[in-house]
């Protein structure tokens, strides 16, 4: 059992890059979106310009017909006022030249404000050419380098997955689904030490009884009871004041000449007599 956790550790090791690479690759799309998007925006003034030059033409192509339109009116009724001889009726008419020839005039003027305008739009137009070009030159470096990264990580992802599955050979059908379930569900860390009685995942204490199964193995795999993860025994190392004291060196006995005699007193004195 014990030779089943050392490989599921380093199959943990594995996992645990292939997991940090696709979260790394996950966010290649993010990138790649946000580099669109700033690249629409930067493109915008330049669409918009365009939009704003054919505006301008049409709006320009549109007033020169109606003048021309009104020129060929106005020319009309002055062949009509010819031949008009009540005094009323070539008043009227006058008045009707008179506003048509004003009509004409705002609007060949509108026309000359459209084309000094237009020549302004052109010169924009040309700048953001210029500068959308150096702009689209850096954003599609950038994008080759996303392509890169993501080129670069599919290729370590597809090395890693080989070196996987060849150790995966090595362990238990049935410890090898509940170690990826609980990977999954514990984001990337399925086993974990038991050091002094307590969980190195969740940092919950581990009864007794699991921690000496975990370090004998005679019992099979052994789990956290609070977070279900696979457990394997670390020993835990003594702390500085945990380490048992020093014992002091025996008392010296001293001299058995330089110790006072017992006084015997009148005991001494009685057997001389």
């Amino acid at each position: 059992m014990q030779e089943q956790l050392r490989l599921l550790k380093e199959l943990q090791v594995i996992d645990t890059q292939i997991r940090e690479i696709e979260l790394a690759k996950g966010d290649l799309p993010r990138r790649q979106e946000e580099l669109k998007s700033a690249r629409n925006r930067d493109r915008a003034d330049v669409e918009s310009n365009k939009g704003a030059i054919k505006r301008n033409e049409e709006e320009r192509a549109r007033l020169e017909k109606e003048i021309a339109w009104d020129k060929e009116a106005l020319g009309s009724f002055e062949e009509r006022t010819k031949s008009l001889t009540s005094a009323d009726a070539v008043s009227a008419q006058a008045k009707e030249l008179d506003t048509r020839r004003k009509s004409i005039k705002e609007k060949e003027e509108a026309v000359l404000k459209l084309l000094e305008e237009r020549e302004v739009l052109s010169k924009k137009a040309t700048q953001l050419e210029v500068d959308f070009s150096a702009v689209e030159k850096g954003y599609a470096e950038r994008e080759k380098e996303i392509e890169k990264t993501n080129a670069e990580i599919d290729g370590k992802t597809a090395a890693l997955r080989a070196q996987r599955a060849e150790m995966a050979k090595g362990i238990e059908r049935g410890l090898l689904v509940r170690y990826d379930q609980v990977f999954k569900r514990r984001e990337g860390k399925a086993i974990v030490g038991v050091k002094a009685e307590v969980c190195q995942g969740c940092d919950m204490g581990v009864p007794p009884q699991i921690v000496n199964f975990s370090r004998s193995g005679e019992m099979g795999v052994q789990t956290c009871p609070h977070c279900a993860r696979i457990l394997f025994w670390e020993p835990s190392e003594a702390r500085p004041s945990e380490k048992p004291k020093a014992k002091r060196a025996p008392r010296k006995k001293k001299d058995a000449a330089a110790e006072p005699e017992p006084d015997d007193g009148d005991d001494a004195g009685a057997e001389k007599h």
